[in-house]
């Protein structure tokens, strides 16, 4: 007989289906001559079509105009159908991104295409199968540590390079390509720390080490910890080293800019004896304001005095190192004038900063990196943004690695522009260009004599006070999310 187009299909259980005149069929069976029935995916309607190749031979209960003796609506067009697969196939794409994004990206197109998107069905009709197809394309979710093994498809990067160094290795699993492997080689500088929000699931902490380079700040090595604990650094960078040096790669760093983390900083000064570590600058003043907001002092922190003796005490890491002391005198002295309460705070500070301290001010002063490097980790925590951004808090540890696996790839689009075009990607703000200039100015002028101690600590306040403005404004810091059961 003379067929009217028929389009053949994946059903939605993979098997195989044709559409005609926009009713669904499912493959009943293949004859021996190499015909196929087909039976309508309706129960209880009993339309069938013969086909041999791509011509229909024989139809039962299917009127002329195509519609079914036993009357129901049909399902939908061929182009309704590839409008679902085309958003199954941004699922397999994009499997960390939002189902209902990817839905609602490809109607769009479609209603671009075809100038109306009424006969789309509507999200909560289709959701439920879209999810269901998302789960099936997915390794099962561990559910112990112990349990995890990566698929193969997750230890590589999205061109095809090895991309896991350490599995399993005390529960930590590890990530870099040889392409950042080498990059961290050539770069003298590192920053690193850890983020817990975007931690994944049976994970402590997720971690980074940057490098800093003549453009910008860069991620080149990432790892899921289960905790913070000095086994758990120190096997991360030993397992990173021998990575290396399998690689015939040199790690030599020369300074190190880590978080507030003994654990971390004592790890990095096992295997890096060579490299200056120091704490970040912004960690400090952030890890004085919790202290601030702990003891209660926030109301009492208002008035011009006491903001400017805190002040001081975020710029201490900015002073040269023979002058903590005297210069912290200074500010007990002053805030103790404000109130007595502030006490609690600067003993505080004395116990864990200055005598006999937890942190001694060789690891959080960076007076000599002035003009050198940065002193802190705020770029790697624009990166932490970044994640925040474009990741669930506490995801699972697949959609974690698909996260990081791209965010290696558009690092490697940075790296491949900033060679050709040997300039930055990621432009820094006037605004922090203009405060590093005249940091780098006033500690040369303190230098050579023309400002004294005071009159260097007056320039140092006006980043002091922006730094007050940003902790004061912030409810919420990464600290909060923080297990709390470690």
């Amino acid at each position: 007989m003379n067929s009217d187009n028929f389009f053949v299909i994946s059903t939605q259980r993979e098997n195989e289906g044709i559409i005609f005149k926009d009713y669904h069929f499912g493959l009943k069976r293949r004859n021996m001559d190499g015909s196929k029935m087909w039976v309508c995916t309706k129960k209880s309607c009993k339309a069938s079509i013969k086909t041999q190749e791509s011509s229909i031979i024989k139809m039962k209960y299917i009127n002329p105009d195509g519609t079914h003796d036993y009357e129901h609506p049909p399902k939908m067009s061929f182009n309704v159908y590839e409008c679902i697969q085309s958003i199954k196939q941004r699922i397999d794409k994009e499997p960390t991104a939002p189902v209902s994004m990817l839905y609602d990206e490809q109607v769009k197109k479609f209603r671009r295409d075809y100038g109306n998107a009424g006969a789309i069905p509507v999200f909560d009709r289709v959701k439920s199968s879209l999810y269901e197809y998302r789960s099936s394309k997915q390794p099962t979710i561990p559910k112990t540590l112990s349990s995890i093994v990566v698929p193969y498809s997750l230890t590589r990067t999205l061109t095809d390079e090895n991309f896991l160094f350490c599995s399993n290795v005390q529960s930590i699993f590890g990530f870099s390509s040889l392409t950042s492997l080498q990059l961290l080689g050539s770069n003298q500088h590192w920053n690193s720390d850890g983020t817990f929000r975007t931690a994944p699931r049976l994970f402590y902490q997720s971690y980074r080490i940057h490098i800093w380079d003549d453009f910008s700040m860069k991620p080149v090595v990432y790892a899921a910890l289960p905790n913070k604990n000095f086994d758990t650094y120190d096997s991360l960078l030993v397992e990173l080293i021998i990575y290396a040096q399998n690689n015939q790669i040199t790690l030599a760093p020369q300074s190190i800019l880590i978080d507030f983390e003994m654990a971390a900083y004592k790890a990095f000064l096992k295997n890096f004896p060579m490299a200056n570590i120091k704490g970040c600058q912004f960690h400090f003043g952030q890890n004085i304001w919790r202290q601030i907001k702990k003891k209660g002092l926030i109301p009492y922190s208002k008035g011009d005095e006491a903001r400017r003796q805190i002040a001081n005490i975020l710029s201490l890491p900015l002073l040269p190192p023979q002058k903590i002391q005297i210069a912290f005198c200074d500010i007990i002295e002053e805030l103790s004038g404000v109130n007595a309460r502030f006490l609690k705070l600067t003993d505080y500070i004395l116990r864990t900063y200055i005598d006999n301290a937890i942190f001694p001010s060789s690891f959080w002063n960076v007076f000599d990196l002035i003009g050198i490097r940065p002193r802190t980790n705020n770029h790697v925590e624009g990166y932490h943004g970044q994640l925040n951004c474009h990741c669930s808090t506490h995801p699972n540890l697949w959609a974690w690695i698909r996260f990081i696996q791209e965010l290696e790839e558009s690092t490697m689009v940075r790296v491949d522009q900033e060679q050709a075009q040997q300039r930055t990607t990621r432009r820094r703000k006037a605004k922090t260009v203009i405060n590093e200039n005249l940091l780098i100015q006033a500690k040369q002028e303190y230098l050579d004599g023309i400002l004294d101690l005071t009159g260097y600590q007056k320039r140092l306040r006006i980043l002091s006070y922006r730094y007050i403005q940003v902790f004061d404004a912030n409810e919420k810091d990464d600290l909060d999310y923080e297990p709390k059961d470690n």
